[in-house]
């Protein structure tokens, strides 16, 4: 009958040793000595292995097998087996001659030793067995090891490293493991070496001080002038609270400090925002409570719209996030708060993206994280950085003298600061057990170590916290296991009722602190991570699926994201895919865009294995939320993999909208990655199906998908393109889609911007702002402004894009595909304002990202950025191999409207070499001129090329690019003749310079393009020639 076991897991050091040639001494000297000489020579082994704090797990045959660390924690347990292992040899040596004259023979014995985690199975007879990889590592090492050695794993010769010596045996094949095992042999133990010693040795140096750390903290969270954000960064355990509590002491009495707290799972949409808030209003409701208890700090009209249960999720989103920055900054100012967000390496998305708002404001706030914390924000000069190393050892003496209240010898101090490695979280621990054992004695240098067994003072944090734990009465222990499941932070009426008993945790401050009346916390991550880490997956999942349940039974909508994570790990597949799903639908309101790809990730990969794990309703509810969430994310790549998997089940379950919609998207995706003759074929056959099935919004999206193809294809005329779109307006109202509307106006102001129809493009643009005010549509009037921006950049007034940009930014989310686009127009605009040196490094970091995507607008137009940077650096020769590699490939993209960009781009860049067309003349740089690099060897060489040829190829591009103009008038169309004019006029050939300068100048002013006017009629003007606008002037 199978049974569940019962037991821990805990991080074990294994010893395995047998007597080399067992079976030849036993038909030389025969059975029974060969069993005394056994029974003497392993009980050296277990006098050495006990000796030690190792424990005797099995003796069958001719060998031992013994743990170290289990089943009680063991300090060193790496350096101790590998020390008994060692003083067993030598004392087998030291018997050669005694055990050759009484048996006749002079055993050898061959040793393996391996760490790592392994289950520990509590028998009925209190024995143990040690179930894991460690032991069967050990036992294979011991096998291949020749008579005297030991041999022992890399992870524990890292472990030992500064303790012994070893020898690089390298990699060896291992019986029952597919890879290579990196293996050592143990040389001497060095005794005389210390733990601080052996630190060195691994190459833990720069110990440093707390008190700059102290004063650069409290000047800038403290600044009467401008305060700062404080990111406080460090190891887990290395000070970072202390030095926040330490900074908070120094706040005047007159302001209040409101802590907010990260954890690990199961992290609601601004979770520490609202813990924060809470703490201000002292309430402890749901979100829409707490913001309704702070309307004097924020806009009513705002508060009115995210309050308002028919408002658009994207809306309140986005209102959401300015409702509870501004709640922030005026609690700031009007109450003086200082704020204190923890362990934000644990932080949700869209506390995240709002903290990145708010990264160059005079906000008193503290964050602290662990280093693997990588935020973009965090890097700006705006937030102050602590970043705190180990404590020296005279640091963490103070530490022991502080806590025993009494004077220490020297010794003991050594000791705690050894074996803390400079972590003051570990030297604590040392210092509580030490106060709870009966080591301690007085002497004539104070307090120190007595005689007796120290095997409970670790180094292991995880042996620290267990050995107390292992104290602990049945029941109290059980809390605990279950509290660890909980997380850091857990209440304790949760906790009773996932235990259904009385919960006493009087007596465990050391292990868990008390927040309030209901919530307690363990004192730190690492102490709920060693507790929760020696649980079996049994255990853990049972306790998982109790905690499950007893959230569920709170029906708090907040609880979604945990109740999903305590539902996968309790392995309850049907209910961790509701709750991933309701997470994600939560997730993507507050759009937090990332959040929900995670999610529907992993409920996906339920459904995969069981399709009977969801009904056909939340199948479309999941499908929809997923694909519009990675749309929204720009992850164009991941919208066509996952509706690829999303497809088959959605007609699985007849769901002919939803599955519509995901290959509409997907058709969309598709002119991203530039495949537009399959976007065509897709948004065709979709548009055909949904006609066919009364699908209206379905049949719309299709047309949108089409409408894109065609704007960047030219495959359709510009006016069909724009009919196209005028169907497409008329459903998205009657359907109430705002978000189909905004996109198809703004598809619409691209098809007029990129066939030259400057003031249709900007009419369009403000269709869209006005259309998002009726509609109060935060995203539209982004959109709005990016279509200015975008036309301004055809102007060629990168500066007007600036501004205009500018004021777009607030409306978007960071991290969103729109925030991406925004990226884009600004880093291209300043160009224009900031040094090469500058913009240089961010645009290649921004290609970067991007590529991943992918979006091949975005990328050329990142690479078309780099160019003109390269010219501007004077690096002609790199930007000229730069544009002459990538032209060909965009040529053949399919993409009319960036092949004509680029023609244009070298042909600018052409006249302005041959000096026919000054940049700084036209459009001054605001912050220029910039430092530029001394041109080199290859850069006259290209320029000596290029004088001979350029205005024959910049010639050759611009009729190209007049070949390429559908109307053949508008802007694009003007700037070609206009250019086609310079280089005839610098030839001689006076008429061809006159017609094309007088046809661009035509088109031009037809559109009120100024900077091409004044270029046509600076040209004209060289002939007396004036134009109707020099005439008009007098």
């Amino acid at each position: 009958m199978l049974t569940t076991p019962t037991g821990e897991k805990r991080w074990t050091a294994i010893l395995s040793t047998d007597m080399v040639g067992s079976t030849r001494i036993t038909q030389e000297i025969g059975n029974e000595k060969v069993y005394e000489l056994l029974q003497h020579v392993l009980g050296l082994v277990r006098e050495e292995v006990e000796a030690h704090g190792g424990h005797v797990v099995d003796t069958a045959g001719d060998g031992i097998l013994a743990a170290f660390g289990a089943p009680r924690a063991l300090e060193n347990a790496s350096v101790q087996v590998c020390a008994a292992a060692n003083a067993f040899r030598r004392r087998l040596n030291a018997e050669r001659q005694t055990l050759a004259k009484r048996f006749g023979v002079i055993p050898s014995f061959r040793t393996g030793i391996a760490g790592g985690n392994a289950m520990i199975a509590h028998e009925n007879d209190d024995s143990i067995k040690v179930v894991g990889d460690p032991v069967i590592q050990a036992t294979r090492l011991q096998t291949i090891a020749g008579p005297g050695d030991v041999l022992v794993t890399l992870d524990i010769q890292r472990e030992i490293d500064g303790f012994a010596t070893t020898t690089d045996l390298g990699f060896q094949p291992i019986k029952g493991f597919d890879d290579p095992v990196h293996i050592h042999a143990l040389g001497e133990m060095l005794e005389a070496i210390t733990r601080f010693d052996g630190t060195r040795r691994r190459g833990m140096v720069g110990f440093v001080s707390r008190k700059k750390e102290l004063d650069q903290a409290v000047s800038s969270v403290l600044s009467q002038e401008r305060p700062r954000i404080l990111l406080v960064s460090g190891v887990a355990g290395v000070g970072k609270s202390r030095l926040v509590h330490e900074v908070v002491a120094k706040v005047p009495d007159d302001r209040t400090v409101c802590f907010g707290q990260c954890i690990p799972t199961g992290q609601t949409p601004f979770g520490p925002i609202y813990e924060i808030l809470r703490q201000v209003i002292g309430h402890a409701g749901p979100p829409d409570a707490v913001l309704r208890k702070l309307t004097d700090y924020c806009d009513a009209e705002n508060l009115r719209v995210v309050l308002d249960p028919k408002t658009d999720a994207l809306t309140r989103a986005l209102q959401e996030r300015e409702i509870l920055t501004e709640i922030l900054r005026q609690l700031s100012k009007q109450k003086a708060i200082i704020f204190v967000i923890e362990d934000i390496h644990w932080i949700d998305s869209a506390s995240n993206d709002l903290l990145a708002g708010l990264a160059c404001e005079p906000l008193p706030l503290i964050v602290t994280a662990r280093p693997t914390y990588a935020a973009e924000w965090a890097r700006d000069d705006g937030v102050s950085k602590v970043v705190l190393s180990p404590l020296s050892d005279s640091e963490i003496g103070e530490i022991v003298v502080a806590r025993f209240a009494s004077p220490v010898s020297p010794e003991l101090n050594g000791l705690v600061a050894r074996k803390s490695e400079g972590i003051p979280l570990i030297a604590e621990e040392i210092i509580r057990a030490l106060k709870s054992g009966s080591q301690l004695v007085e002497t004539p240098d104070g307090l120190g170590l007595g005689e007796g067994e120290t095997g409970f003072v670790t180094g292991n944090l995880q042996h620290l916290v267990l050995a107390r734990v292992d104290r602990l009465s049945a029941s109290q222990k059980a809390a605990l296991q279950l509290a660890s499941v909980i997380g850091r932070d857990f209440s304790t009426s949760l906790l009773k009722k996932a235990m259904n008993t009385h919960v006493d945790l009087a007596g465990l401050g050391d292990i868990v602190e008390q927040k309030d009346d209901d919530h307690f916390r363990f004192v730190h991550a690492l102490i709920r991570d060693a507790v929760y880490g020696s649980l079996l997956s049994s255990e853990r999942r049972m306790a998982h699926g109790r905690v499950a349940q007893a959230l569920e039974s709170l029906a708090d909508t907040e609880t979604f994201a945990r109740l999903a994570d305590h539902f996968t790990q309790a392995e309850n597949a049907a209910k961790a895919v509701k709750y991933l799903v309701q997470a994600a639908q939560q997730s993507l309101q507050s759009y937090a865009l990332r959040d929900v790809d995670i999610l529907l990730e992993q409920a996906m990969q339920y459904i995969e294995a069981d399709p009977t794990l969801i009904e056909p309703e939340s199948f479309a509810s999941l499908a929809m939320t997923w694909i519009r969430a990675l749309d929204q994310l720009g992850s164009f790549g991941q919208v066509l993999d996952v509706g690829t998997r999303l497809l088959p089940h959605l007609q699985t379950h007849s769901l002919g909208h939803e599955a519509n919609m995901v290959r509409n998207l997907s058709a969309i995706a598709l002119t991203h990655t530039r495949d537009y003759a399959a976007a065509e074929q897709l948004a065709q056959k979709v548009l055909a199906e949904a006609e066919t099935t009364h699908d209206a919004l379905g049949a719309a999206w299709a047309k949108l998908a089409l409408l894109r193809t065609y704007e960047e294809t030219y495959w359709r005329p510009p006016d069909w393109i724009i009919d196209l779109a005028d169907q497409i307006i008329p459903v998205a109202e009657a359907e109430n889609d705002t978000h189909l509307a905004m996109m198809t106006l703004y598809q619409k102001s691209a098809v007029y911007r990129s066939s030259g129809r400057r003031r249709l493009a900007l009419e369009t643009a403000d269709k869209i702002a006005s259309y998002s005010r009726t509609h109060n549509d935060r995203r539209g009037r982004s959109y709005a402004l990016w279509a200015r921006a975008l036309v301004s950049i055809v102007e060629g007034t990168p500066e007007q894009a600036y501004q205009t940009v500018q004021d777009g930014r607030k409306h978007v989310i960071p991290g969103s595909a729109d925030a991406v686009v925004v990226n884009m127009v600004e880093l291209y605009c300043r160009i224009f304002r900031d040094p090469p040196s500058v913009m240089k490094p961010l645009l290649e970091r921004y290609r970067a990202a991007v590529i991943g995507r992918p979006d091949y607008n975005l990328i050329h137009s990142a690479d078309l950025s780099l160019i003109l940077i390269a010219f501007k650096e004077r690096r002609l020769a790199d930007g000229w191999r730069m544009i002459n590699q990538i032209m060909p490939e965009i040529a053949h993209s399919g993409n009319v409207n960036m092949w004509r960009q680029y023609l244009h781009l070298r042909a600018e860049l052409l006249l302005i070499l041959a000096g026919l067309v000054d940049p700084e003349l036209e459009n001054p740089t605001p912050n220029g001129p910039f430092e530029t690099k001394k041109p080199g060897m290859r850069d006259a060489i290209t320029f000596a090329f290029l004088r001979l040829r350029w205005k024959k190829i910049a010639e050759r591009d611009l009729h190209k690019a007049i070949a390429l103009d559908p109307l053949k008038c508008g802007a694009h169309f003007a700037r070609a003749h206009i250019g086609l004019g310079l280089i005839a006029k610098s030839r001689g050939r006076t008429s061809d310079a006159i017609k094309h300068l007088e046809t661009g100048y035509q088109s031009a002013a037809e559109e009120g393009l100024t900077l091409l006017l004044c270029r046509a009629e600076r040209a004209l003007s060289s002939f007396g020639i004036s134009t109707q606008k020099e005439k008009d002037g007098r």
